[in-house]
């Protein structure tokens, strides 16, 4: 940050406003991500989407091939998941589009809180 004051042209409010923006978008690409579940397969989710989003993000909307094939780089997600999609779909939550979560969650909340784990420990805790 003192760099970027003293030895740049850009202004404190620039880099503040794209700050913003670039984590509004990470925020976007998280919020299904990892999902509360008891099984473990059902807490990563797939979003189909191949547009803009698919490419800020590095293709990691098809978290499930990013969680069970970490081997494999980036760009060739979505040819793996095009090869392996109808075991996937078995696996897992598909989403067409981001647009699609947006619209369903953006008055509504996603998983209820407490995280539904906790409820379960405390019976075992006492």
């Amino acid at each position: 940050m003192i760099w970027l004051i003293y030895f740049t042209d850009v202004s404190i409010w620039s880099y503040l406003i794209s700050v913003y923006i670039g984590l509004g978008l990470l925020k976007i690409r998280a919020f299904l991500e990892h999902q509360a579940h008891e099984l473990v397969r059902e807490r990563t989710v797939i979003v189909e989407d191949q547009g803009l989003f698919s490419l800020l993000f590095f293709n990691n909307n098809l978290y499930f091939v990013h969680h069970n094939h970490s081997q494999i780089p980036w760009y060739q997600f979505p040819a793996f998941y095009r090869k392996n999609k109808a075991r996937d779909l078995n696996l897992n939550n598909i989403y067409k589009f981001y647009g699609v979560i947006i619209l369903g969650y953006f008055f509504s909340t996603k998983d209820q809180i407490p995280y539904p784990f906790f409820v379960k420990l405390k019976k075992f805790v006492r």
